[in-house]
């Protein structure tokens, strides 16, 4: 399935239009007998303009009711998981999974695949390196539907997946902390041959660097002699190919770092992707929408919602999907902006969440704005700024000086104006553990988010964070 998902996608890439219809069109089909497509008259793609955009909170009535165990509510097919994930107002929700909706995804990923190793065949000649979503405890609803994730390889399907799993760097599931490091310095230590790694936080990437120096020694001793000696320190996978991992937004500025430790080694910078839904690939160099998975929308800050093949070169965003999941008009809550297009199909750039703004006191703090603030001062590798003891600390690997971050904070007028008042203190700044990155991840995931979900952020709207990543 894997080459015909590409040529597909390929064809898309010229005519998006009448491939977002196709796409509405299959959704429509398999969810005629719906209780969501009765309650609001769906027959034909012209009528989902008459369903409302909606946020989870807003669709929860419906998916409640999956829970619980009651068929045909947003799609036909039966539903085989659900999928946890953070939510905005509530711990976790639970995200529907059907094989339609599986399939969706699968043709997007193996488009990327296929074109991923077409442009460099020799990345199938050795072992990958695939970042794996933790193993959290199972579940099941009180519909008797068992909650957790499908496995990352098996998002593929196909071909691909096959692939995959045949040139997989294994290391034992459920290990933690440095014993999972442990583990996975020595296994990628044997894989000399080596081709790809790809990881989702490329702050990941510098902690696999880390645990490969730190178990060197213990590594090498797993080897027979004569190969052991051979391995050179700088270059440990002569021939590695591609590092594929997130780029955009607070994800852009651990970037520098991970060229530095892999010198030479070409990063491809993933597509935006949620555990919802698929938003774009990596796809001759770019990041076009994935036109063949989702019908993709855009609301724009007037209110007004278009069709995102229909976004121009500037354009920014939040993106709706409809799913053959069952998610109708769903706001994902990615903000995104139009980069150009990829012949007639336009190519994204994951901004941040919707609505990342903290707020405690007035203050108003984005998580744009602080993006740009530490880019300002020069800020590089993991760093969190969050809400403690009446005023904000900057948790950093290399933290910039207290006044020159206070001072570019005050650039916002609404902090500046907490500040002056006595409502905030100034900000400070803590030192942060080298492995803070690896302790932020951890947090989210044992809180019950993958490592697929855990997006690069640079502000936090909760405190209570020192412990985590000082400690």
């Amino acid at each position: 399935m894997a080459l015909p998902a590409w040529r597909s996608f390929q064809r898309a890439l010229y005519d998006p239009a009448a491939a977002q219809e196709r796409v509405l069109r299959r959704i429509l089909d398999g969810a005629r007998h719906s209780a969501f497509v009765r309650e609001h008259d769906l027959r034909d793609p012209a009528d989902l303009r008459r369903v409302p955009v909606r946020t989870w909170e807003e669709l929860s009535p419906w998916v409640d009711r999956v829970i619980q165990g009651e068929p045909r509510v947003l799609c036909d097919a039966p539903i085989t998981r659900f999928e946890p994930t953070s939510g905005t107002s509530s711990a976790r929700k639970l995200v529907p999974s059907t094989a339609p909706g599986r399939r969706e995804l699968s043709r997007a990923v193996q488009a990327w695949m296929v074109d991923t190793f077409a442009r460099d065949p020799r990345l199938l000649g050795g072992p990958s390196y695939w970042s794996i979503s933790p193993t959290l405890p199972a579940g099941r609803t009180p519909g008797g539907v068992p909650i957790g994730f499908d496995t990352d390889a098996g998002t593929l399907g196909g071909l691909a997946e096959r692939v995959v799993a045949r040139t997989l760097v294994s290391v034992p599931r459920g290990l933690q902390g440095e014993d999972f490091w442990r583990a996975t310095a020595i296994a990628l230590l044997r894989a000399r041959e080596l081709r790809l790694i790809s990881i989702w936080n490329p702050s990941f990437g510098l902690l696999l660097h880390d645990a490969v120096r730190r178990h060197w020694d213990e590594a090498l001793r797993t080897l027979p002699a004569r190969v052991a000696s051979r391995i050179d320190p700088d270059r440990p996978w002569p021939a590695l190919r591609l590092i594929s991992t997130w780029g955009d937004a607070a994800a852009a500025a651990e970037l520098p770092a991970l060229k530095e430790r892999f010198p030479g080694i070409p990063l491809q910078e993933k597509g935006l992707l949620a555990t919802e839904g698929i938003v774009s690939v990596p796809f001759a160099g770019q990041r076009p929408l994935a036109l063949t998975s989702h019908l993709l929308e855009l609301l724009r800050d007037d209110g007004s919602v278009i069709p995102a093949w229909r976004a121009e070169p500037g354009e920014e965003g939040v993106v709706v999907l409809t799913t053959g999941h069952g998610l109708w008009r769903y706001r994902l809550g990615d903000r995104v902006r139009v980069t150009g297009r990829l012949h007639a199909t336009p190519t994204v750039r994951f901004l941040g969440r919707e609505g990342a703004v903290v707020d405690t006191r007035g203050e108003k703090l984005g998580e744009a704005f602080v993006t740009e603030v530490l880019a300002r001062l020069g800020v590089r590798g993991f760093a969190l700024l969050a809400p403690e003891d009446g005023g904000y600390v900057l948790y950093a690997v290399e933290p910039p000086d207290a006044d020159a971050l206070e001072s570019a904070l005050r650039d916002n007028p609404h902090y500046a104006w907490c500040v002056s008042l006595g409502q905030l203190r100034s900000a400070r700044v803590e030192r942060a553990h080298p492995d803070a990155a690896q302790r932020y991840v951890a947090r989210l995931a044992a809180e019950g988010r993958r490592h697929g979900d855990v997006k690069p952020a640079h502000l936090s709207g909760r405190g209570g964070w020192r412990a985590t990543l000082v400690g």
